[in-house]
């Protein structure tokens, strides 16, 4: 399996990333990051996170 980011949602990521990081930029890179993992694990479980 293998999981692609829209461009809607690309854009969405860095939406949320530049709105944390005008309080916290550590704290924005952990939501980033977290994301981005989330969505690798993914292509190696895709039940852990069903579509809804």
């Amino acid at each position: 399996m293998v999981v692609v980011w829209s461009k809607s949602a690309k854009a969405e990521l860095k939406k949320a990333f530049e709105y944390i990081a005008l309080d916290s930029r550590q704290n924005a890179e952990l939501v980033r990051d977290t994301l981005i993992d989330m969505t690798v694990d993914l292509s190696s479980n895709p039940d852990k996170h069903p579509f809804r």
